[in-house]
């Protein structure tokens, strides 16, 4: 049997192998990419979960970028109300645009998205062009109950979460989870993509370490989520080795701005006639 590359994956593969960003042109232009940032991206920037880096990359090249208007600590059910309310805003005026999410962020932009699928006669529904899951908690993670246990609970909400609300973590109990990834059902129009990292013990980072340890006894992880629930599974999936949850790659850049012009690219060629 002859396998075939997935289009996208090939124009990533393309993109990333000249090994340098773009220094003058702006592939970009005329996109915009809707940030659904992680799980407490205010209070712990530090993490990556407000996608700073991949923020600056796409304004180098030309996008115009939004961070979606959700709360750090909600409940993902309550913040995919608020992107699709972005989504639908932005449709009115623009013409492209492309959800980039990241962590907790991709079970937030997958319902946004499977409401937009119940509007597909909507013309403005179908400005949404793409979709980037990128480490997504789709289908939970056992940590969240790990942190809702009576025994450690109490910290938690006193010391980890601001405000005290275990909202946000217990929309990202595996029971709950599961069950809405069910319900979840993505547009056929809307271009899926997951990035994922895989990396070995020794790779983890300082920060994922204590959660790759507790979910080790489960199956491969990322520090936070197994690597089969961070995935859609109806996507094409590139994989970044030695990166976890976090994504602390030096050449993080190189693969932002690989996989947003491949996406582009992809893009622009299934519109051809």
């Amino acid at each position: 049997m002859k396998w075939h590359l997935h289009p996208l994956l090939q124009a990533y593969q393309s993109n990333l192998d000249q090994t340098r960003m773009p220094s003058d042109a702006k592939p970009l232009t005329g996109h915009v990419f809707v940030i659904v940032p992680g799980w407490l991206h205010l209070s712990q920037p530090d993490t990556g979960a407000d996608l700073a880096r991949q923020r600056a990359s796409l304004l180098a090249l030309g996008a115009s970028v939004y961070l979606a208007n959700v709360q750090e600590n909600a409940s993902i059910e309550d913040n995919a109300d608020r992107v699709f309310r972005d989504l639908t805003q932005l449709a009115q005026s623009h013409d492209s645009i492309i959800v980039l999410s990241a962590s907790k962020g991709g079970p937030e932009a997958a319902l946004a998205l499977t409401e937009l699928g119940k509007n597909q006669y909507a013309l403005w529904a179908h400005k949404v062009k793409a979709w980037v899951n990128i480490g997504g908690t789709l289908r939970g993670t056992a940590l969240a109950d790990h942190a809702l246990d009576w025994r450690v609970c109490w910290l938690v909400s006193s010391i980890v979460v601001p405000g005290g609300s275990m909202e946000g973590i217990r929309s990202l109990s595996p029971r709950r989870s599961i069950a809405r990834y069910a319900s979840i059902n993505i547009p056929p129009h809307v271009q899926v993509v997951n990035l994922l990292g895989i990396a070995k013990a020794q790779e983890i980072s300082a920060r994922g370490k204590d959660g790759y340890a507790m979910l080790s006894s489960l199956g491969p992880n990322d520090g936070i989520t197994l690597l089969r629930d961070a995935i859609y599974e109806a996507a094409p999936t590139i994989v970044l080795r030695g990166a976890d949850h976090y994504f602390l790659l030096p050449d993080l850049d190189l693969h932002t701005v690989a996989l947003a012009i491949g996406l582009v690219q992809t893009l622009r060629a299934k519109d051809l006639p």
